[in-house]
This record gives C-alpha cells, structure tokens and sequence, in this order.
C-alpha cells in the first residue's frame, strides 16, 4: 500500500493544471508543501539572513556545514511554507544546517 504522501503526490499529478490567479497560484504551491509534513526530527528556528526572513533547519547532531535553499517558484509563488519540508529532508540527508530564505515574489 502506498504512502499517504505518495498518494497525495499522485493526486496533485492528476489534478487540474495551476490556477491562473496569483493568489490562487500561490494557494496551490503551498498545499503541494503541505502534502510533506516536516519529519519529526527536524527542528525550525526562525531567523533574519542578510535581511530577509529565514529558517534554520537541522536535525539534533547537525555538522558545521550549512546549505543555503533558495526556493523555486518564478519569483511570484513558492516560500517557507511550500519547501519547508525540502528543507527538512536535506538537513537530514546531509547532515547540514540548512537555511531556507524568504524573499520577495
């Protein structure tokens, strides 16, 4: 049987195309993040880097080495919230702080 992640990844594969208004469009982006909650081991903190909102994201024997994650989406949709779980699973891979940016759409 199937994840329930991977059943909801099928789903939005199959579902209309992206809405065509923005804000709808950027709805959209951030329940596909939603479908992969952050795993239980990753801790959030939130911060400021070079002057834009940021989390930090690691697991508990994080090394020194950090990755910076800029997220995709165009410049108008995307965020925190839709690559959270990216994030997540790259600091656990790796074993590296990483940093997700929040920055301007």
């Amino acid at each position: 049987m199937p994840s329930e992640a991977y059943a909801a990844l099928v789903e939005q594969l199959f579902a209309p195309p992206m809405p065509t208004d923005i804000g709808e469009m950027r709805a959209a982006y951030r329940a596909m993040g939603d479908a992969f909650p952050l795993p239980a081991d990753v801790r959030v903190t939130k911060d400021v880097l070079g002057g834009r909102p940021c989390e930090w994201l690691q697991v508990a024997d994080a090394a020194r080495h950090i990755v910076l994650l800029v997220h995709g989406g165009g410049y108008c949709i995307g965020g925190l919230d839709s690559h959270r779980h990216l994030g997540g699973e790259i600091a656990r891979q790796t074993g590296s702080r990483v940093a997700v940016i929040d920055y301007r759409l």
